[in-house]
């Protein structure tokens, strides 16, 4: 579960577990695509068909997905996403670093780490940081940048932003070269095994990209807070001198294009009278600018693959990048100007797509305790997966076994959090079936799976468990017991010791999954009647890019070492 393109998990999934079967001595005969029906639920599945490197015949692996990505798609707006991530963080921090929790019979209190609210604290300056930014961008361009003379704003305040956002542009693209660059070494110093020289370095290389981020995050933050209120407030530049373009300041737009004509032209001239040499390389770099250019035009008007239209769309980006340095190094401002606001907005729709795309989902779905529109949608999400989960344990052979036996119920970013309540929603319809096999509640039939006993692990990586737990839990001190023990009282899975493993692979380099501490008694030597199956935590070594480290999980071995070890496929 977790990817956006239908059958995209299943094909990634069988492909690593292929690789991990394999480097443990056995083989997968065959892959097989098929569509069963189970009751009135219909579902594709991969069968693979193994077999033990001493020719000994394995139980076979059939691989499902639950895929409700159609759901959400274009559900969720921007103001949405912001109001879920100010509001949570809000929530956090008047948590006085406590969580009160009703788990296993009792209440439970644990103690949050100081520095998990600092960072909470940064993420929300940082997000009305992006918003301000954001305004600003969005106030002189309709008030500037439009047909009609409207003379909303002064023309000093247009070219002081405009010099203040080719700084910070400038020093963004160069601290992220800083941390491509490091992450680049790391990932070339990085080995297969754990605990060696090799992977301590490329560890300490990765971890240093915390000060090219920090130093981004301080720009972001000086700009928002302190320079930008400057300029609008006192019309005055903050550690700069401002200066006064013509592609600034103007509002005649014949002028303009006539002035660009006039300006391509002298640039015409001067390549044509400049040495060979010159004259040679910067042909090459018109040539590449076009070619890059055309290739993302391209891609953008003929649809394709989604990695190569995002890539040629970063290669325009990086195109634009370069050239501004280049305007910049040559002194021609008013075509920096121009390239300057080009580049913002394309960091804004990328900001944007980005809020949207990778917190979105989370933020329709983990906000059950506000009455909103998505009320409808989050029920429709969590019965899409159940039905598929249902049908996957109610799955019968021939003479009326089950045909699975032992099932890996696995879940990624948002999916960890569907596949945690669906899974407490069958051990609880387990619960209440009394061994009943002939009634029906919503054309299902009411019937014990035994889920507990036939489930082999819950495997969650990404997860943003821990975090929607804190930071939209009722933070009462004075009472809520009953109504939280009712809460509790659908989730067996932190009611009453868990009959089967549950592993959560986690890096320290995503920001939005994580450890999960807040499933189990807290670890304290005074803490009364501890659970024993506790969350087994386990790091991913080669999850380490920033940020991009929430979707790395697939690409490494460590999630199929984990599937393997539950399906029972041993090594030499």
């Amino acid at each position: 579960m977790g990817r956006q393109v239908p059958f995209q998990t299943l094909d990634e999934v069988a492909q690593g577990l292929c690789r991990e079967i394999e480097n443990r001595g056995s083989m997968v005969e065959s892959r097989t695509a098929t569509t069963v029906r189970v009751g009135c639920e219909t579902l594709r599945r991969l069968e693979l068909d193994l077999r033990s490197g001493d020719g000994e015949t394995l139980p076979p692996v059939h691989l499902y997905e639950a895929y409700w990505a159609p759901l959400t798609e274009g559900a969720v707006g921007l103001w949405h996403v912001v109001r879920f991530l100010l509001s949570g963080g809000w929530n956090g921090l008047r948590s006085d670093a406590r969580l009160n929790r009703f788990m296993f019979e009792r209440p439970r209190q644990f103690r949050i780490n100081r520095r998990s609210l600092f960072n909470l604290a940064v993420v929300i300056l940082g997000v009305i940081a992006l918003l301000v930014i954001g305004m600003a961008i969005a106030v002189v361009a309709v008030a500037r940048f439009t047909l009609e003379d409207s003379g909303g704003i002064d023309p000093l305040v247009v070219s002081h932003l405009t010099i203040l956002f080719e700084r910070l542009l400038g020093f963004i693209a160069g601290n992220l070269a800083v941390a491509i660059a490091l992450i680049a070494v790391s990932r070339f110093l990085m080995p297969r095994e754990k605990g060696t020289w090799r992977y301590c370095l490329a560890w300490i290389v990765n971890v240093l990209t915390v000060i090219p981020s920090a130093l981004m995050l301080a720009a972001l933050l000086f700009s928002a807070y302190v320079a930008i209120p400057v300029i609008f407030i006192f019309h005055q530049p903050i550690l700069f001198a401002g200066r006064v373009c013509e592609w600034c300041t103007g509002l005649n737009w014949g002028a303009v294009v006539a002035a660009g004509a006039q300006y391509v032209r002298r640039l015409v001239e001067r390549l044509l009278l400049c040495p060979l040499p010159e004259q040679s390389a910067w042909r090459f770099l018109i040539g590449l600018g076009i070619l890059l250019v055309l290739a993302a035009v391209y891609s953008l008007i003929k649809p394709g693959h989604p990695r190569t239209r995002g890539g040629r769309i970063t290669g325009l980006v990086l195109t634009l990048l370069a050239l501004a340095g280049i305007l910049a190094l040559c002194g021609h401002g008013d075509a920096l100007a121009f390239v300057t606001w080009l580049l913002l907005s394309a960091a804004v729709l990328f900001v944007r797509w980005f809020l949207i795309q990778f917190i979105g989902d989370v933020a329709i779905y983990v906000s059950p305790h506000v009455v909103d529109r998505f009320f409808d949608l989050r029920v429709r999400i969590r019965e899409v997966v159940w039905r598929a989960a249902r049908a996957v344990y109610a799955c019968r052979d021939d003479d009326g076994n089950f045909l699975c036996g032992g099932v890996v119920v696995a879940g990624h970013s948002l999916g960890s959090v569907v596949v945690y309540d669906v899974l407490n929603r069958l051990i609880n319809e387990d619960d209440l079936s009394d061994g009943a096999t002939t009634e029906c509640c919503d054309d299902t039939p009411v019937e014990d799976l035994y889920v507990s006993d036939r489930t082999k692990l819950l495997l969650t990586f990404g997860s943003p468990l821990d975090k929607t737990a804190f930071v939209f839990a009722r933070h009462d001190p004075h009472g809520g017991t009953d109504r939280d023990a009712l809460a509790a009282s659908v989730q067996p899975l932190i009611v009453r010791e868990r009959t089967f493993p549950w592993i959560n692979l986690w890096t320290p380099f995503d920001i939005l999954g994580g450890c999960l501490e807040f499933y189990d008694t807290p670890d304290r030597p005074e803490e009364p009647l501890p659970n024993k199956n506790r969350v087994i935590n386990l790091v991913d070594p080669h999850a380490i890019t920033p940020i991009a480290a929430h979707s790395e999980f697939w690409k490494n071995t460590l999630m199929y070492e984990v599937m393997c070890d539950a399906l029972g496929v041993r090594g030499r």
